[in-house]
């Protein structure tokens, strides 16, 4: 038995050792590349919580759900939103209400609000002087009590003794007016309360109990239908699990229902799914698994019944098995997938689609019966997702795509007649516009082939020349336009499967350009010192806009460069590569990469003393870095603008073209009526000031916000970075020039200074 407990722990040990020298050599292995993409360390999509706690310390108001039973079958394509919501107020109607007190006597009676006991024995001690020194204990008689440790739920009582919280001291003789008191502070059982709220959840549309894994449109490569389940190392906040180590574990979890399952082994009760490993994220390795666990109703215990280990992409594959144990079909049976890998981040993606449970199937009854759109619509315009509303109005004719990809599939075993679609623009809910696309335009085949996917490109232009996007609504700062597509299905499918046909989309015209469509599924950056990325824009038509600002959408990887520094650069164009530079910071304006909790959130970097920069035509916007570690912006991979994205490693000599396919999420943002909401160094009400400078020991500051203080070097090296205080030290630091820059937690206020340490 010892020595096969050293034995396991020596693999055990030697795993660890090999997986820490995985990550170390797939880092430098990076190092070693220019530009990389990179795995998110954190998702900035979702922002729910299955229940609140409002305090850190109790369960008071912590809201409970009791979770309704599901019938089958079930089927889930993840087309449309089937988890459940956890929303329920402590004022509805319907939730019931439990309070719980810490100290209880044995009939169940709390005590008093203040009252307060020790469980270390306590005495009464009388001394008397006269006419010799004498003392008396007088131990206080221990009371049973009920204490409750309203840290947890459920809410278990144990039976304790305590006593008084203080020690008495009487000296008789000095006929004091009362006993000396010495106050007990170690052990000490207070009396307190907390409510629970109980919220009943009766939703039959919801199936799914947590929302730990990522529900999206966008991750997987050529998925089966409209939105998937990605399992990653991020929490249901987008946050790693455990970010900058090396640990792997258990992370996402997708978990069903209580569900009816009085069946028997001759039910045909199956449980069907499809997977795939990496698509657009991070490949697993082979130690990395999906995991499907049910749940033993009998023995009230999860067991494994299938998983699969980590490979390079391929296509979704699909799993059907049979439920014939009598341990699962039982009332109130679970089912439950969870991925292993790393735990610091958006690392080892496993995707899920498809997942179908119902009675009355066989081992031959895998086919899924659909016709479906298989990706988002992300624009009808030409070349952006976005253009300023002003632009666009001054040049709408001829923006509409002439590439407008779509992709379906038939997943069925019979091949589907070809049948008409249509893109429909709406403006204000009003019908405006209405594209008709021949069923033989979306395939390339004579009919839709079984178990084929179809990607097809349609130019707008072509079908009606003369359509642009209404210009004229009177709205100069902003406007949106909805609009769906939706294919004509060519064969009878399930209820369950009539949504994915049809997706939805909304133009929408702001203040800037962009490329992307506010998802980021890797990080893009440049290794090298004074490294130089680029990204190419043009504007609508030939007259001089006024650049007032750049928006970029930083995310940190498994390791965090948000406080390194770049010099924000604007380039004229050079026959289609980066020329002149318009625009660069220096050293004492240099920006970082902010990170904003957030989906589809910008952080806007403007240039300095609030200058615009003019552009017209081809221009680019970007950085020179001033670190060798690569600044990760967000990188779409659904929309491919690689010919616009350039970086150099030569101090901008000589330019190449991005490595990879995809899209940076970085914006132009040009002056217009918006511009009062990009002033966020105004939301303050006076002007922060820094004193003294020259400073010796300690920095002032005129006032305080959340946020950090960072002291940089002439270098641009970080020397210490202090909560953002009234007063910091510079006693520690060698005399020179150094850079301050405070900036507050929520991305609405920063300012950089020049300070000089005597």
């Amino acid at each position: 038995m010892i020595q096969d407990f050293n034995r396991n722990n020596f693999m055990r040990i030697t795993r660890n050792i090999c997986s820490v020298f995985a990550v170390l050599f797939l880092f430098f292995n990076l190092q070693a590349q220019d530009d990389v993409l990179s795995p998110i360390g954190v998702r900035f999509e979702l922002d729910s919580e299955p229940m609140s706690v409002k305090s850190g310390n109790t369960i008071d108001s912590l809201i409970l759900y009791n979770i309704d039973t599901l019938s089958l079958p079930i089927l889930d394509d993840f087309s449309k939103d089937h988890f459940q919501k956890y929303d329920a107020d402590p004022n509805d109607p319907d939730v019931l209400t439990e309070q719980y007190f810490a100290l209880l006597d044995l009939n169940d009676v709390p005590y008093a609000a203040n009252t307060v006991f020790t469980t270390i024995k306590t005495y009464l001690l009388e001394i008397t002087l006269q006419p010799a020194l004498t003392r008396d204990t007088t131990w206080f008689e221990t009371t049973l009590v009920q204490y409750n440790n309203l840290q947890n739920y459920p809410v278990n009582h144990e039976e304790i003794e305590v006593y008084p919280p203080y020690i008495l001291i009487d000296t008789l003789d000095l006929q004091k007016p009362a006993p000396d008191t010495l106050w007990i502070n170690a052990n000490l059982r207070a009396q307190d309360s907390a409510k629970v709220f109980i919220a009943e959840v009766d939703d039959p549309n919801s199936w799914w109990i947590d929302n730990n894994a990522h529900w999206n449109f966008t991750r997987a490569q050529l998925p089966w239908s409209l939105g998937v389940v990605t399992f990653d190392g991020m929490d249901s906040k987008g946050w790693p699990y455990a970010i900058n180590t090396a640990q792997t574990g258990y992370a996402d979890y997708l978990t069903s229902k209580p569900l009816v399952m009085n069946f028997t082994p001759a039910s045909g009760v199956y449980l069907t799914f499809l997977y795939q490993p990496e698509g657009f994220g991070d490949v697993p390795e082979h130690n990395d698994s999906l995991v499907l666990d049910f749940f033993n109703v009998i023995d009230q215990k999860w067991e494994t019944v299938w998983k699969v280990g980590g490979t390079p992409n391929h296509d979704f594959k699909l799993v059907h098995l049979p439920i014939n144990e009598v341990q699962y079909l039982q009332n109130g049976f679970q089912f439950r997938f969870k991925n292993y890998g790393g735990l610091s981040g958006d690392l080892d993606n496993f995707h899920l689609d498809y997942v179908h449970l119902r009675t009355g199937s066989s081992d031959i009854d895998t086919n899924i019966i659909d016709f479906s759109v298989v990706y988002p619509i992300p624009t009808l315009l030409k070349d952006y997702t976005s253009v300023p509303w002003e632009h666009y109005r001054e040049n709408p004719t001829g923006q509409m795509s002439q590439n407008v990809s779509i992709t379906v599939r038939n997943s069925n075993i019979i091949a589907g007649n070809t049948q008409n679609a249509n893109i429909r623009v709406f403006d204000d809910g009003i019908l405006d516009q209405d594209y008709t696309i021949t069923g033989g335009a979306l395939t390339t085949d004579l009919n839709f082939n079984p178990m084929t996917t179809y990607t097809t490109s349609h130019d707008l232009v072509d079908i009606d020349e003369n359509y642009n996007f209404p210009a004229t609504n009177p709205n100069d700062t902003s406007y949106c336009f909805d609009y769906y597509f939706r294919a004509s299905v060519p064969f009878p499918q399930p209820a369950e499967l009539q949504f994915n046909d049809t997706v939805y989309g909304k133009q929408c015209f702001s203040n800037y350009y962009s490329y992307d469509d506010g998802s980021a599924e890797q990080a893009y950056g440049i290794n090298g010192e004074q490294a130089r990325l680029a990204y190419q824009f043009k504007t609508l038509g030939d007259d001089v806009k006024d650049l007032v600002a750049v928006q970029m959408h930083f995310v940190p990887t498994v390791f965090d460069h948000s406080n390194k520094l770049f010099l924000l650069t604007v380039w004229g164009d050079d026959n289609g590569q980066p020329g002149e530079v318009l625009y660069e910071d220096n050293f004492f304006t240099a920006q970082n990469p902010q990170y904003i909790g957030a989906k589809d959130q910008f952080w806007h970097y403007f240039f300095k003393d609030d200058t615009t920069v003019a552009v017209s035509g081809t221009f680019y916007v970007g950085w020179r870095q001033l670190d060798p570690q690569r600044l990760n912006v967000g990188f779409d991979r659904n929309i491919n603008t690689q010919d616009k994205i350039f970086y150099s490693v030569d101090l901008g000599a000589t330019w190449q073209n991005g490595s990879f396919p995809g899209s940076l999420m970085i914006r132009p943002v040009f002056s217009s009526h918006l511009d009062y909401q990009l002033e966020t160094e105004e939301l303050t009400s006076e002007e922060l000031q820094v004193y003294p400078n020259p400073a010796e020991d300690v920095l002032n500051f005129s006032y305080v916000l959340d946020g950090n203080v960072e002291i940089y070097a002439a270098d641009g090296k970080l020397m210490n970075r202090h909560p953002w205080t009234n007063q910091i030290p510079m006693f520690d630091l060698t005399p020179g020039f150094y850079i301050v820059r405070a900036y507050s937690h929520n991305g609405e206020f920063q300012q950089t200074f020049k300070i000089i340490k005597k």
